[in-house]
């Protein structure tokens, strides 16, 4: 974009991930209803549910190169969407309000190798035999950071298309990562 980017293009979103952990650790990364989340907790948290889909991914055998985010807004689902990015897998959001037939259309559609959830939802029908990882259970596993490329596909939003019927886009690390440098010149 500019000749003073604040990000290398040439890095691996799990590596400027890391970089920006470590970098601000002890700041605050998150505000979200009176509770605030350092970036090494939040660290934490997103390296336990990366190792967790990667374990999870690993065991559905699926070729899917996708993961479905079933959560309500707030902390959690920065965790699932900086957890997807971590384990080298692209996210597809749902929100929690929408429609069962629209969440059902979403995860036929996508074919997600799994779906990241909290506890209280696991039982949806909606989410048929689709393996599930629950953002809140404790890592079983170490994580193992992945090799991807900066055109793979980081996440996968579902607009309501001219038609009414849901239609998937594909945006690539490289146009996410375009976005965060736009805010941070933006916000300086």
């Amino acid at each position: 974009m500019t000749a003073q980017s604040p990000i290398d293009y040439s890095t691996q979103p799990q590596i400027l991930l890391t970089q920006a952990f470590s970098q601000y650790a002890n700041k605050v990364a998150l505000v979200f209803n009176g509770t605030q989340v350092t970036y090494k907790a939040l660290e934490e948290q997103v390296t336990r549910v990366a190792a967790n889909i990667q374990q999870q991914a690993n065991l559905s055998q699926s070729q899917s190169s996708y993961v479905a985010l079933y959560l309500e807004r707030g902390i959690d689902m920065v965790v699932g969407i900086l957890a997807a990015i971590k384990s080298g897998l692209g996210y597809i959001p749902i929100s929690t309000e929408a429609p069962k037939a629209r969440c059902e259309f979403i995860l036929e559609d996508s074919h997600p190798a799994l779906i990241v959830t909290h506890g209280h939802y696991q039982a949806l029908p909606q989410f048929g035999n689709t393996p599930q990882v629950l953002i809140e259970s404790p890592a079983t596993q170490a994580f193992v950071t992945p090799d991807y490329k900066m055109s793979d596909i980081a996440y996968v939003i579902y607009t309501s298309g001219t038609t009414g019927t849901p239609k998937g886009v594909e945006v690539p690390y490289q146009n996410l990562l375009y976005l965060a440098e736009s805010q941070i010149i933006a916000l300086n």
